[in-house]
């Protein structure tokens, strides 16, 4: 299979809530070239524990992105892969299920400062 030319970031995040933060990062990235991927995470950084359901966090993921300008939220994608592992999912297993799901892709990471 021939590989994908499109640039794909990979968001990944509690999202508890998605903030103003999340949206400013998403539409830099999209100027940027690139199409968004948000898959909000079942297991929480240690720091700062969920408040929320994953089911609520992908709602508000959504819903959040449907407030969006039209020219970015057309390149934003909010996927629910993570919520079947309720043990949760490191960056390292999410990334290889995701190349494993998609080989085509061309993805690329993100990682906050957080």
């Amino acid at each position: 299979m021939e590989p994908n030319n499109e640039k794909i970031a990979i968001y990944a995040g509690t999202f508890d809530p998605p903030t103003k933060g999340h949206f400013s990062i998403i539409k830099q990235l999209v100027e940027k070239g690139f199409i968004i991927w948000m898959i909000p995470i079942t297991s929480p950084p240690p720091h700062k524990p969920n408040s929320n359901t994953i089911i609520h966090r992908l709602e508000m993921c959504r819903e959040s992105i449907d407030d969006l300008d039209i020219n970015i939220k057309c390149k934003v994608k909010v996927l629910d892969v993570a919520i079947n592992f309720s043990e949760g999912m490191s960056a390292y297993y999410l990334m290889n299920f995701l190349e494993n799901n998609y080989p085509e892709k061309n993805m690329r990471f993100l990682i906050g400062s957080d």
